[in-house]
């Protein structure tokens, strides 16, 4: 019977708790545990032969901007993962990130995030109407490892345009950023342009993807980018970087445009181009259309996860 912890406040003392009483012969961990599993774990799998599987690979130590920290966090990921019977990735791309930090190969089952198509007030065809103020759109949370700085910049360089910036997702995460981004399209004389919406509830979602017209995610490290999806449901073109596991969500040219990270100038010659190009925009809202399409659901999702599960538990109980 397999064991799934998650909550790193208690997850590890209750995950020893749990395996030393002797019910469990494999444990399923979210990545996030690593900072509290890591000794637990080197223990289950040499002296105790548990299988360990770690869910939804991403290196947390890119995100953190001290060298230090960064440093130790990766060590302490690397030593987890590579004890791991089953790795499972959330993209192309981490499950080379988790290879490189020393994971065998054949240990990495790489499951792309669900994703339920079905949204409401889905667009069925692409809204490529053109007149009036384009609409640019970012989702996601606001930190500084989105390189929103960099999506302002470009918003400044494009202000002989009637462009607007709605920025939706979290402010609370550091708060600081948030308010340099503020400054800066102060400082920019774009603050009228870009609107920080901050979280809002699924309505509101919807609606801002349905008035959008384009869709911008310029992340200077990205693990899988479910965002991506979402827009493309909408029938958006995509503006995005090619940051981590972007490019195998968006091809340059075919479904959206892909620039360097970290380039305000990539970013306003981009949404130059597609907001002069309403021929190029259409092409790309219909391949998003189509695109999204081949996915998993949450549900299928979820089934290939189970199926590499049981592989490893079949293989746990058939050596006892």
């Amino acid at each position: 019977m397999p064991l799934l912890m998650r909550n790193p406040l208690c997850g590890a003392a209750v995950l020893a708790f749990k395996i030393f009483t002797g019910r469990y012969s494999v444990i399923i961990e979210d990545m996030i545990m690593h900072p509290y599993c890591f000794l637990l774990n080197r223990v289950l799998t040499t002296l105790l032969c548990k299988k360990v599987i770690v869910m939804a690979y991403h290196p947390y130590h890119q995100q953190l901007s001290h060298g230090l920290l960064r440093f130790l966090d990766r060590s302490v990921e690397t030593f987890n993962i590579r004890g791991a019977s089953l790795v499972v990735a959330i993209s192309n791309t981490t499950r080379e990130w988790a290879i490189g930090s020393g994971v065998k190969r054949d240990t990495v089952k790489v499951v792309y995030p669900g994703f339920d198509r079905i949204l409401p007030g889905r667009l069925e065809s692409p809204n490529i109407d053109g007149s009036g103020a384009v609409r640019l759109l970012f989702v996601g949370e606001v930190r500084p490892r989105k390189g929103l700085e960099y999506l302002i910049e470009a918003v400044a360089m494009l202000k002989d345009m009637d462009i607007f910036l709605s920025i939706v997702g979290d402010l609370t995460f550091e708060s600081d950023y948030y308010e340099a981004l503020r400054g800066k399209a102060r400082e920019l004389e774009i603050e009228e342009r870009v609107l920080f919406l901050g979280r809002v509830p699924s309505e509101e979602l919807t609606a801002q993807y349905r008035s959008a017209d384009i869709f911008i995610l310029s992340s200077l490290l990205e693990g899988f980018g479910i965002v991506l999806l979402e827009a493309m449901s909408f029938g958006l073109p995509i503006i995005a970087t090619k940051a981590g596991s972007i490019p195998e969500l968006v091809e340059d040219g075919i479904n959206g445009f892909l620039v360097d990270r970290a380039s305000s100038v990539g970013l306003a010659r981009a949404i130059k181009k597609l907001i002069s190009d309403p021929a190029l925009k259409k092409k790309m809202s219909v391949a998003n259309l189509e695109k999204v399409e081949r996915f998993d659901s949450w549900d299928e999702a979820a089934l290939k996860v189970c199926r590499a599960i049981e592989a490893v538990v079949c293989a746990a109980e058939g050596s006892r």
